[in-house]
C-alpha cells in the first residue's frame, strides 16, 4: 500500500474527489494499492476554481495544491466563465418525430414535393 500526503492551500473546505468518490476535506491522506494507477482527482472549493490533478501510486508521496480564488480566474490565459445554460430550438426533425413518433428516414423528404409545372403534359410515350 502506498499513502498519497495531499495538502491544500488555501484550507477552505474544500472536497477531494476521483471519479463518483468523494475523500472528503482536504488535507487528507489517500491510501491505494501499490503500481495500482493514477487517480485523477478533482479538488473543489465554494469560491474557487476547480482544480483538476494526478496522484501516482507508485511510491509514498505528498501532493500539494493551490487552489485560486474565482475573482483572480481571469489572469489566466484561455479562462473563460462558464456559459450559461441554454435550451436548444427545436429543429424540423425533432418536431416530425414528436409528431409522427419516429424521425424521418434519411434522404426521404417529409413531404412529397410540388408537381412540376415544366413538365409539357403528354410528352415522350403518351398516346
Amino acid at each position: 500500500m502506498v499513502t498519497i500526503h495531499l495538502l491544500v492551500e488555501p484550507p477552505q473546505r474544500a472536497h477531494v474527489i476521483w471519479g463518483a468518490k468523494d475523500f472528503g476535506l482536504g488535507p487528507l491522506d489517500i491510501r491505494r494499492p501499490r503500481g495500482s494507477g493514477p487517480l485523477d482527482l478533482m479538488v473543489r472549493a465554494p469560491g474557487y476554481l476547480t482544480l483538476h490533478t494526478r496522484a501516482f501510486t507508485e511510491r509514498n508521496s505528498t501532493l500539494s495544491v493551490h487552489l485560486v480564488p474565482e475573482a483572480e480566474a481571469a489572469r489566466f490565459p484561455g479562462y473563460q466563465a462558464s456559459a450559461p445554460t441554454v435550451t436548444p430550438r427545436s429543429s424540423p426533425a425533432a418536431a416530425s418525430r414528436r409528431a409522427t413518433g419516429r424521425a424521418p428516414r434519411p434522404g426521404k423528404p417529409s413531404s412529397p414535393p410540388p408537381p412540376r409545372s415544366d413538365v409539357a403534359s403528354g410528352g415522350a410515350g403518351a398516346p
